[in-house]
C-alpha cells in the first residue's frame, strides 16, 4: 500500500475488503442501538451550513487584488460553478423527498489511512475522533469518494467494485439507495467548497 502524504492508494483487494469490513462494522453497530430512525436534516444541515461562509470568503477574496494567478483561477472556477447554489439546490431536493435514514452509529472519517491492512485484507479501524450517531450512508459515502478518486475524478470503476462488496454485507434499503446521488453530489461539492 503506497501512501503519499495524507492520501493512500488501495488496490481492488483491499478496496473489497474496506468495503466489507465498513459492512460488519455498520451491521454489528446495527445490531446493538436496535435501529432508530433519524431524517437527514441532521446531516444536510452540517454540509451546508458552510455555503454562507464559502459565499463570504469568495466575495472577500474577489474584492481583493489577486496576484496568485492560480489562486485568481480558482476563484474563477469557484464563480463558475457556484458550489454555494448547487449545494442549497440539493438541500432543497432533500427536503422535497423528506428521506428518513436508519441512523447508527458511524466512524465518520471511513478512508484507507484509517483502516489497519494486513496485506490485502481490512483487519481494523483506527481514528475514532468523528464517531457519531447518523446515517450510514455517511460512511458509505465516505468509502466510496476517498477510496475510488482517482486525480480529482471517481472512477466508476472502483466505486461499483466498493458498491457490490458492500452490498454482498449489508444491504442499504430502498431510500439510502435513492439518496446516493444526492448524497455524492453533496459530498462532493462539500469537499470542492472546504479545498
Amino acid at each position: 500500500m503506497e501512501s503519499d502524504g495524507f492520501e493512500t492508494a488501495i488496490n481492488i483487494k483491499q478496496l473489497k475488503s474496506a468495503a466489507r469490513l465498513l459492512a460488519e462494522y455498520h451491521r454489528i453497530a446495527r445490531a446493538i442501538e436496535f435501529g432508530k430512525d433519524i431524517t437527514y436534516q441532521t446531516t444536510v444541515s452540517a454540509l451546508t451550513s458552510r455555503t454562507e461562509p464559502l459565499r463570504k470568503k469568495i466575495e472577500e477574496l474577489k474584492s481583493r487584488q489577486i496576484a496568485d494567478l492560480a489562486l485568481a483561477l480558482l476563484i474563477e472556477r469557484i464563480q463558475q460553478l457556484d458550489i454555494a447554489a448547487a449545494i442549497d439546490s440539493i438541500e432543497a431536493e432533500f427536503e422535497k423527498n423528506s428521506f428518513t435514514l436508519a441512523a447508527t452509529t458511524i466512524h465518520g472519517d471511513y478512508q484507507a489511512m484509517n483502516i489497519l491492512f494486513r496485506e490485502d485484507d481490512a483487519v481494523g479501524l483506527i481514528d475514532f475522533e468523528h464517531i457519531k450517531t447518523d446515517a450510514r450512508l455517511i460512511d458509505f459515502i465516505a468509502g466510496i469518494l476517498e477510496m475510488t478518486e482517482k486525480e480529482a475524478e471517481v472512477d466508476e470503476e472502483k466505486l461499483q467494485i466498493f458498491f457490490n462488496e458492500y452490498m454482498k454485507y449489508a444491504d442499504l434499503d430502498i431510500e439510502e439507495l435513492e439518496a446516493i446521488p444526492m448524497m455524492l453530489k453533496l459530498n462532493y461539492l462539500n469537499r470542492v467548497a472546504v479545498a
